[in-house]
C-alpha cells in the first residue's frame, strides 16, 4: 500500500467514539487506584512507594496481599489491580484478584481464615487417625468435642462444614 493510499484509507474511516487508552497502568492516590497515562511518572512511582497492603506468616504459611499497578483483567472488565497469594511449604499457591482496596483487605483476611482452618483440619486429622487406631470411639469423640469448643462459634460452623464434606 503506497503512502497515498494508506492516508486515503485513514481519512476514509467511519468516525467513532474517541478512545482514552490507559494503557493498564495505575498508581495510588490513598486507597484509590487511578490511571497512568505517563510511563516514566508510573515507573518512578512505582519504584518508590510502597505498594503492600497486608502481610501475615502462619506457621510456614506465607498470606501476602499487594497492589500490582497493572491491570490483570484481559477481558476488559473492572481492572484486577490487587493480587492475593498464599506460599506455603508444598510451593502450592493459591492467589486472588480484586479490583479495590477494600476488597483486597477483605480478601486477605478470607484467606489468612481459609490458611487456619485449613491447618487446623490438619492437626485434627493428623489426631484423629492415632486416636482411631488406638482408642475407641468415643475418645475420637471427646477429642473432637475439646477442640470444637477451643474456638468461636462461626469457625466452628465452618469446620463442620468442610468436615462434612469430608466425610460425605
Amino acid at each position: 500500500m503506497t503512502s497515498k493510499e494508506a492516508k486515503t484509507f485513514w481519512m476514509n474511516l467511519p468516525a467513532q467514539e474517541p478512545v482514552i487508552p490507559t494503557n493498564g497502568k495505575f498508581i495510588l492516590r490513598g486507597h484509590v487506584p487511578v490511571p497512568c497515562h505517563d510511563l516514566l511518572k508510573w515507573a518512578k512511582w512505582f519504584e518508590k512507594s510502597n505498594k503492600c497492603v497486608a502481610t501475615t506468616k502462619i506457621k510456614s504459611y506465607f498470606v501476602s496481599t499487594i497492589f500490582l499497578g497493572l491491570n490483570h483483567n484481559f477481558d476488559g472488565d473492572r481492572p484486577l489491580l490487587f493480587e492475593t497469594i498464599v506460599f506455603n511449604p508444598n510451593r502450592d499457591q493459591e492467589i486472588q484478584r480484586y479490583c479495590t482496596w477494600d476488597e483486597a483487605v477483605a480478601g486477605h483476611k478470607a484467606m489468612v481464615s481459609l490458611v487456619r482452618v485449613q491447618l487446623r483440619l490438619k492437626r485434627f486429622s493428623a489426631t484423629k487417625k492415632f486416636i482411631s487406631n488406638n482408642f475407641l470411639f468415643l475418645a475420637d469423640a471427646a477429642v473432637l468435642f475439646v477442640w470444637l469448643f477451643s474456638y468461636s462459634l462461626a469457625t466452628i460452623l465452618s469446620i463442620l462444614s468442610i468436615m462434612l464434606k469430608f466425610w460425605k
